[in-house]
């Protein structure tokens, strides 16, 4: 076989990966998404058949609330039981309960508020419906323990003038008011459903319309029923959770997904398991930095593991954005110190973290901000600029992004297989680490491996990161919250 025919079918090898990935990185989206809708229908239908919602709070510090604090005069202290709220004033203060979604006070009417004042405390609801909408507030209650709010059979108000009770909270706070040097201590609260809810059962897969069997002739909700829908399968990530969106915007209360049964360990286990794999990843980390083995392929191989583990585990784990992220957050911040550490051990390398000279090593990254600019205004939706901090912030996590995987991962890639294999390998990962944004893994497929391309040819870090800036930012101000491009948001917070 002559070169050029070597040359021809290395071409084309390379193509048919990247189409294949390109390929199956939306799969993967779809699946992961389909997933966690999965997961989060069999906590809600949990939640539901123990006659509770899947609506509450506790509160042990400031951290726990909207926030992180109280509004209003008054004095904040942590204690094993709640937050120790002392006030020397008369005037009332208030705290915003959080909400990562609309709550259905339809279905979950009844607000349990956990909480142990030294006098009788005045306690009132703040309740917005959307976001911006106007605010709905009830009369003061009395109370010298917990209370049990009934939200349809308090008095309500809306801009100063009578109002019905609302029937859903996009903002939820409690306004509270104390005796003048008394304290209370709040530890919590719940919405509970006022009358008992009929058990969930799963439909099949339906459309949207499918809702309006669970709204009367009236337009009112059963309040004892709770629709749990299945959307079809074949749906893209995006519009699997576009799906959910609309069918929790017509009842709050809507479960949506599958409902099948999570294989998988204990949450317990789940933590130990993830405790030991992070002291043995450190531990791994160490004895590379330490002892790192004499043969430079196997040594590259496992500094490049020991770079992408950390990152992969907390934003293609779905870790980032919950409330599990401690464990997988070491293991990241860990890998960057590792990747420190190696950029110090090889600091008189060619790394490009100084400023590109020549017109072209500026230019060439840029070519996929046009290509940018054009996919932004396709969508046909209003602009959002975004502030200087969002610039500058940007510029920063980008730079960060393209020296872990072009300065640290693609150089040692550069020297276990041939160039091309490296820069597929250095794009693949990139996308990975956008996981499970299918759009978005898809566009950063494409634009790394131009950008790979880039750093082999010229070395030079910089303009390759504020190009990423630039064409990341473009995408959002003109692209993102269309039906292509949710958002661009990775790991678990991209399901929000």
């Amino acid at each position: 076989m002559g070169s050029t025919s070597r040359r021809v079918l290395a071409a084309a090898v390379f193509l048919g990966a990247a189409a294949l990935a390109l390929t199956l990185l939306p799969g993967l989206s779809t699946w992961l998404t389909w997933r966690e809708l999965a997961q989060t229908a069999q906590a809600d239908a949990a939640s539901w058949s123990r006659q509770s919602s899947p609506w509450h709070w506790t509160v042990r510090r400031p951290e726990d609330l909207v926030a992180g604090r109280v509004f209003g005069d008054v004095s904040q202290a942590t204690s094993p039981d709640g937050l120790v709220l002392r006030t020397e004033e008369s005037s009332p203060f208030e705290m915003g309960l959080p909400l990562a979604r609309t709550a259905d006070l339809a279905h979950a009417g009844r607000l349990q508020i956990l909480m142990k004042p030294e006098a009788p405390v005045s306690v009132q609801l703040v309740v917005r419906e959307h976001l911006d909408g106007p605010a709905f507030v009830s009369d003061p209650v009395f109370g010298a323990t917990d209370l049990a709010l009934d939200t349809p059979t308090l008095t309500w108000s809306a801009d100063g003038h009578p109002s019905v009770p609302p029937t859903r909270a996009a903002m939820l706070r409690l306004r509270l008011q104390l005796q003048p040097g008394k304290a209370v201590v709040f530890s919590g609260a719940s919405l509970e459903p006022m009358l008992p809810i009929v058990r969930p059962v799963p439909g099949t897969p339906a459309r949207t319309r499918s809702l309006g069997a669970w709204i009367d002739a009236a337009g009112h909700l059963d309040a004892r029923q709770i629709p749990w829908l299945v959307p079809t399968a074949s749906l893209r990530a995006e519009s699997l959770l576009h799906w959910r969106d609309r069918a929790r915007d017509a009842i709050p209360a809507a479960i949506v997904g599958s409902g099948a049964p999570h294989p998988g360990l204990p949450a317990w286990a789940s933590q130990r398991l993830a405790a030991v794999l992070v002291i043995f990843y450190v531990l791994g980390l160490i004895w590379l930095w330490r002892r790192p083995p004499a043969r430079p392929g196997l040594r590259a191989g496992l500094e490049t593991a020991g770079l992408l583990a950390g990152p992969l585990w907390l934003v293609a784990g779905l870790h980032f954005g919950t409330t599990d992220i401690p464990l997988p957050a070491v293991a990241c911040v860990a890998a960057l110190a590792f990747g420190a550490l190696l950029a110090w051990r090889d600091r008189h390398a060619p790394y490009g973290l100084r400023p590109a000279s020549g017109v072209e090593r500026w230019l060439v990254p840029f070519i996929l901000l046009p290509v940018a600019i054009v996919l932004a205004m396709g969508a046909e939706r209003t602009w959002t600029t975004p502030d200087q901090l969002r610039v500058l912030t940007y510029i920063a996590w980008a730079f960060i992004q393209q020296w872990l995987l072009l300065s640290l991962v693609g150089r040692r890639l550069h020297r276990l297989m041939p160039p091309a294999a490296a820069m597929f390998v250095t794009a693949l990962a990139f996308a990975l680490l956008h996981t499970p944004n299918g759009a978005l893994m898809q566009m950063c497929f494409i634009a790394e491996l131009w950008w790979a391309w880039c750093y082999y040819r010229g070395r030079t870090l910089v303009p390759i990161a504020v190009a990423h800036a630039a064409c990341a930012l473009v995408l959002e101000a003109g692209l993102a919250g269309g039906s292509y491009l949710r958002s661009l948001e990775v790991s678990a917070r991209f399901f929000l």
